[in-house]
Formats: structure tokens, sequence, C-alpha cells
């Protein structure tokens, strides 16, 4: 009954080529969902893609760098011309580019650095979301999910018992 019920609906899961948003795919397809696996890397999508495919799944590969507006401007019209709505936003693409994270302060990091990630991990993240909500809106059960990883959390950070107190990351 419930799989009958996800067979119409459609997925779009950033950074899903790998990790969580791999494995995200994989259950949400198994359920029927048709998903929509999107990846910085177009390749590296329909390489994904095609695996899930082996296993059942309805995937559909999706070359999508989160930081470009120009492509996320031709997924908006894919989905819209393919579909006409999306069920689903998975918003799991993120970066953690500072590799001496454990050394820098606020004074030392790159600007860059922290630019990068904020415009990947923030500003892409609102920037899909507002150019999808039209077609989410457009489903009868639409959804937004947004993922982070425990470098996200503030609560953690500020905790002394925590196991990421020290830590340093910026821009997360």
């Amino acid at each position: 009954m419930v799989q009958d019920e996800l067979k119409n609906k459609v997925a779009l899961i950033t950074g899903a080529n790998k990790g969580l948003g791999l494995e995200m795919s994989r259950q949400l397809g198994q359920h029927g969902l048709t998903i929509l696996l999107a990846a910085r890397s177009l390749d590296a999508a329909k390489t994904a893609a095609s695996n899930l495919g082996n296993e059942g799944v309805v995937a559909y590969p999706v070359g999508l760098d989160v930081t470009d507006s120009n492509q996320i401007q031709s997924v908006v019209q894919h989905i819209s011309d393919s579909f006409g709505k999306l069920d689903i936003l998975i918003n799991n693409a993120g970066v953690f580019l500072d590799s001496d994270w454990t050394i820098s302060n606020a004074s030392s990091i790159s600007i860059d650095i922290i630019r990068q990630t904020f415009n990947t991990n923030f500003f892409a993240l609102v920037e899909l979301t507002q150019a999808l909500l039209p077609l989410i809106l457009n489903s009868s059960s639409g959804r937004i999910v947004n993922l982070s990883s425990i470098e996200g959390s503030l609560t953690l950070h500020a905790d002394p018992n925590s196991l990421i107190y020290d830590s340093k990351p910026f821009a997360y």
C-alpha cells in the first residue's frame, strides 16, 4: 500500500553519488520513488545511478554543482519539463575544505576557505531550495530535508564534554 503511494513521487538528492546521499537514494528508490541522483560530476552521478539501477532502483543521474546558478536553473527546468513537480528535495551536498582546521582559528583561517564553505553549505542550499520551491508546491505532499554533519552542531561545539568541543571548523 505505502509502496503504491510512493510510486509517482520524485525525489532530488544532492551529493548523492556516495555516502549518505547514495544510501538515501537507495532506500527511497527501494520504496518506489523516482530518484534524481545529483552530483557535482555527471560521470559520478551516472555511475551511482547505474549501480542503483542494477538493484532495481529507478534513478536518473543529474550533474549539479550546487554553487552554479546556471546548473541550478537547468535542473529546475529539467524537473519541470519531465515531472511538473518535485515531491522531495534532500539537500545533502556539503563541503569541509580546511584541512588545517585543528590549528586554524578565526584570525588565521583563509577567507577564501570560509567563503567557499559558506557558499556551498549555506548559500547554495538556499538558492537551490528557492529555485525548486514552485515545483515542491506543485506536489500534494512536498518535503524539504536539510542535512548536516555533526560538525554543524552549535550545541556540541559549545559543550565542553563533547568530542568536537575543541575543533574549530569555520563556516560550517
